[in-house]
């Protein structure tokens, strides 16, 4: 997971594509880190995700709000994993405040074995200068 990142990337309506996919990298590398922590702190969680948050993991029923995310962080440690690892296939602008992702993940256990991994796709907004996820579907390879 590497370096720790202090400070966001807060990209304007002129932002290029490479400077968009680079403030959503920023984020997703502190969203892997808080999954490796096992991090369940709600005012870590607010740092990168909406209050409104809405995620649909595969096969399950759409999740709403911060507190969500706390219980899927505990299900994915309570699994063994130790790692989400994420590579973004696309991001794009939808305006100045909104940004689309569509990325890849794997399901990372200690051994470094992946146990799953699929798709998804996120809807990220700006709130107070940086990006927050927002919206989040996601599906598993068979």
């Amino acid at each position: 997971m590497g370096q720790r990142h202090t400070s966001a990337v807060k990209p304007t309506m002129a932002s290029s594509p490479s400077e968009l996919k680079a403030a959503i990298a920023e984020q997703n590398g502190k969203i892997m880190e808080l999954f490796a922590k096992g991090d369940t702190d709600i005012t870590s969680i607010s740092q990168l995700y909406t209050e409104d948050l809405e995620i649909t993991p595969h096969g399950q029923d759409t999740k709403i709000g911060l507190q969500s995310m706390v219980e899927i962080i505990k299900g994915f440690k309570a699994v063994g994993l130790a790692r989400l690892n994420i590579t973004i296939d696309e991001v794009g602008g939808v305006d100045g405040d909104t940004v689309y992702e569509y990325s890849k993940f794997n399901l990372v256990k200690e051994d470094d074995s992946i146990i799953g991994g699929g798709r998804f796709l996120a809807i990220w907004k700006k709130v107070d200068g940086v990006f927050k996820k927002s919206r989040e579907v996601a599906t598993r390879k068979p």
